[in-house]
């Protein structure tokens, strides 16, 4: 079992001896021991050598530690080993152990454990505490010997007995561990205090830790600051602080900010950096040893920029504060940012946040609005309230960002509940405007009160307001409509803007146009932009002003160019349609485009129009497709259809029927007509997503029963087909009716198609003529090629060869196969509509073979077997042949006999 224990003590050379005869080596070792017990080994040093040059082990041994320490000498590894050396095969403990320190380490020597613990056991059994502390450390940890907790436990009892303060601590290790796995801590806190009490530093922390703490003892104050004080008085600089804060704090001693000051000082001068920040904010409020002024201000710096300089978030953020107000140091906002982003960049809240206003304001760094909001956003979700505050503005306004009234709500209402005015005025009007929240008069009130309550005086103008609409009563309402005249008259632009709109609403007051706009106009008139806005909108609909196009877009430019979207969105409605503006694409895109950007979700997607269009701009699909992913993402179900139909087509975007699939489902769940149809045509098809024949006849019923014509033709198709429903061809024949009576095309064929065979309806020829004359004139190809063969065979109209071939002929040239075709055959045949022509009934043979039609692969074949219209070619007719023959063909069959 790996052992927690400390094996320091075997680079510890303990130089006591006896004393001499003057004129003996004992004399000159003894004379040597003074020096280093007054502190001065390096004047020992001739003394030792003198005797150990007698031979005497004392002597060498210490010789060899002044050798291994560079005392008097230079420092000489080797020389201290064969020194050492010399002193342990004279049998002296010292050196014994001292000797075996070197093979443990391999200095001078090479690293030998094994020699290291045999010398090591020499000393111990002589009785040398150093020695017995080693030997049991190798025992416990199987170091040169095999591991035996049991014999390492007797080693470290033996020097722990003989007052070896190391073995007690590294014995009182053991104990806490367990000799055998079981801790004994009431025989592991007699051996700590026993080193404790022997001036072991390590035993000394744990001690005052653990009565800190009351870990495996009583927690005690008395004790704790009694080994505090041990440790700190050894210099030790984490226990000097925690000294410095027992004083400061009052616990186990009196109060005393001095003394508390005297161990942060000594702690600090040892590079603690909790210390420095602690000495360098005592300073600073006047705790420390410097009055106010300027000699205080460059302490504060003094000690504060030194735990900085060790990565101490709260100073390295303090530092930023000080260059931000000079305090200390000189000006400078570039130094400032670098702080705060150093701190920011770890996490710390309010470097984040300090980071984020100088974005915001353009301090230290150019004006940056988005990232701005990376670190508001950051600060915010760990609490800090400003950074809230200060992310709902950005979210609101959409700076730095797209406008998301909704999060705008979730940061004002975090900050709010902390505290913060600003977040609580502004969610209070989120409840009151149902911006990011749905109106809540009720929370609005709340927030509002509180807002006041901290003297914000348009909260308290709008609590006025929301008083009178919850309460209700004209008692109410005239109280509360005074109370906000009264300021509002005092000029408060804000008040103004409230009392219009709520005379524009009627739901505080009567409604009153004229009086709405002439409290709108005064707001306005102070650039309140939303009074703008409002006013706008007035002489747009003639309320309480005369109808005034020209007016009205001069107040929504005013408005525009303050920021609004919607009011760009209107200014940009005005350039297009020519009203109070002349004409003008180029200034609507400008304005959608600025509107857009700030996430309108009607000019995101009114500007992808134009850019899909080339309306004021050049066409640009691919941004086209950007804007209408805008407007789709805030649920813009137009936006949505369109964006879906890029994706589907590969117009802007690569071709994607996933998700086009995706943004057709999304608009078609908000009842759009068209994205319904078209849905359910990739999931009757299986494209984009897994075929689903009867979700698609859902979603065909669904746009079929709103009257979408489309969407009834396809449902008529699905209960045709029987794909999706159960095969009814009368219900087929209802909604082909419906869509055929709006004039869509596809419908009319297939009703022709019903009352020629009969399906659903009697069979009538020339009611089926008719409606495939109908879909055929309005272009539909397969209708067209139908109604070619009504004239062909005579069916609801008399035969007319001319004008089955000109119809056939106009579905072939949309490229349906089978005219091209009869085309090609009727130029084959030389049927007396046309004169026979090989070679134009190649032409057509061929489009339509190409298409795998197989006939006209089979003719085509004739025409290279008997080279009519072609050169004869046998190889290229046995190609068409067997692709005839191959697709059942018979008469190809026969060709190849098969």
């Amino acid at each position: 079992m790996k052992r927690n224990l400390f094996i320091s003590m075997l680079t510890c050379i303990v130089m006591t001896g006896h004393a001499a005869v003057a004129a003996t080596p004992e004399e000159d070792y003894n004379k040597g021991m003074e020096y280093v017990n007054a502190g001065k080994p390096a004047e020992g040093e001739p003394y030792f050598r003198a005797a150990a040059e007698q031979g005497y082990a004392p002597a060498q041994s210490a010789l060899g530690v002044c050798y291994e320490g560079g005392l008097g000498v230079t420092q000489d590894d080797a020389e201290a080993a064969r020194l050492f050396r010399l002193a342990a095969e004279q049998g002296y403990a010292k050196g014994q152990y001292n000797l075996g320190a070197r093979y443990f380490w391999g200095k001078g020597v090479p690293q030998d454990e094994t020699e290291a613990a045999r010398l090591f056991r020499l000393a111990a059994e002589q009785g040398y505490a150093d020695a017995q502390g080693a030997l049991g450390v190798c025992y416990v940890q199987g170091k040169g010997v095999e591991s035996d907790v049991k014999a390492g436990e007797q080693w470290l009892l033996a020097a722990a007995e003989q007052g070896h303060a190391a073995s007690q601590f590294n014995l009182a290790r053991l104990y806490q561990d367990g000799t055998d796995g079981v801790p004994n801590m009431e025989a592991a806190l007699k051996w700590y205090h026993a080193a404790a009490e022997s001036g072991d530093l390590g035993a000394q922390k744990e001690l005052w830790e653990r009565y800190s703490l009351g870990n495996g003892v009583e927690k005690n104050d008395e004790f704790f600051i009694k080994w505090l004080r041990a440790a700190a008085e050894q210099g030790d600089a984490l226990s000097q602080y925690n000294l410095g804060t027992a004083y400061y704090m009052g616990r186990g001693l009196e109060v005393d900010t001095r003394e508390a000051m005297k161990w942060y000082r000594a702690a600090a001068e040892q590079g603690i950096a909790e210390a420095q920040y602690t000495v360098a904010g005592l300073e600073n409020v006047g705790e420390g040893e410097y009055p106010e002024g300027p000699q205080r201000d460059a302490e504060v710096v003094k000690w504060m920029r030194l735990a900085a300089e060790q990565g101490h978030i709260p100073a390295i953020e303090i530092m930023g504060i000080c260059y931000l107000a000079g305090k200390g140091v000189a000006v400078d906002a570039e130094a400032a940012v670098k702080c705060f982003r150093q701190a920011a960049e770890q996490g710390f809240i309010q470097s984040q946040y300090n980071l984020g206003v100088c974005y915001s304001k353009g301090n230290g760094v150019p004006q940056d609005d988005a990232q701005a909001v990376k670190w508001f956003r950051l600060a915010a979700r760990q609490g800090d309230p400003s950074a809230q505050s200060a992310l709902g503005i950005h979210c609101m306004l959409g700076k730095g960002m797209e406008v998301d009234e909704a999060e705008a709500a979730k940061w004002f209402a975090a900050a709010a509940e902390q505290g913060e005015p600003v977040a609580q005025y502004n969610l209070a009007k989120c409840y009151e405007s149902g911006k990011g929240v749905a109106v809540d008069y009720d929370e609005a009130i709340k927030w509002y009160r509180l807002a006041a309550a901290q003297g914000d005086l348009q909260a308290k103008n709008n609590l006025g307001i929301l008083l009178e609409k919850v309460k209700g009563g004209q008692e109410h309402a005239t109280e509360a409509v005074e109370l906000y005249r009264q300021v509002a008259e005092q000029g408060e632009s804000a008040a103004q803007l409230n009392l219009g709109l709520s005379y524009l609403r009627g739901d505080v007051v009567a409604q009153d146009y004229a009086e709405a706009v002439k409290w709108l106009l005064l707001a306005a008139e102070q650039g309140e932009a939303v009074a703008m806005e409002n006013l706008a909108i007035c002489y747009l609909t003639g309320q309480g002003v005369a109808q005034d196009d020209a007016e009205a877009a001069k107040w929504f430019r005013q408005a525009a160019e303050k920021g609004l979207p919607r009011s760009q969105y209107n200014l940009a409605v005005c350039y297009r349609d020519g009203k109070g503006v002349p004409q003008d694409e180029a200034e609507t895109v400008k304005w959608m485009r600025l509107s857009a950007e700030q996430g309108d979700a009607m000019a995101q997607y009114a500007l992808g129009i134009h850019c899909f269009m080339g309306n004021g701009t050049e066409v640009n699909e691919e941004e086209a497709v950007k804007w209408f992913e805008a407007a789709a993402e805030q649920g813009h179900a137009t936006a949505q259809f369109n964006l879906a139909q890029c994706y589907e087509k590969g117009r802007g975007v690569l071709q994607n029927e996933e998700e086009a699939v995706k943004w057709y489902r999304m608009a078609a769940e908000q009842g759009d007509i068209q994205a319904q149809n078209n849905l359910a045509v990739l999931i009757e098809n299986g494209r984009g997503t897994p075929k689903d024949s009867a979700e698609a006849v859902k979603l065909y019923r669904k746009g079929a029963e709103q009257g979408a014509a489309v969407a009834q033709c396809n449902l008529g198709n699905a209960y045709y087909n029987g794909e999706g429903v159960a095969q009814d061809y009368a219900e087929a024949v209802k909604w082909f009716l419906l869509a055929a009576e709006q004039g869509e095309r596809q419908s009319m064929g297939a009703l022709g198609v019903c009352y020629m065979l009969g399906h659903g309806v009697e069979v009538d020829e020339q009611e089926a003529f008719k409606w495939t004359r109908a879909s055929a004139e309005k272009g539909d190809a397969t209708a067209q090629f139908n109604l070619a063969l009504c004239y062909d065979l005579g069916k609801g109209v008399s035969a007319d060869a001319a004008e089955a071939l000109k119809w056939a002929l106009k579905a072939a040239e949309q490229n349906d196969a089978r005219a091209q075709c009869y085309v090609g055959n009727s130029y084959y045949q030389g049927n007396g509509v046309v004169e026979q022509d090989y070679a134009e009934a190649v032409k057509w043979l061929r489009a339509a073979a190409d298409q795998d039609y197989v006939e006209a692969q089979f003719l085509l074949g004739l025409c290279y077997e008997r080279g009519q219209g072609v050169p004869q070619n046998s190889l290229e007719a046995m190609h068409w042949f067997i692709l005839a023959a191959e697709r059942g063909h018979p008469d190809a069959k026969l060709f190849l006999g098969y």
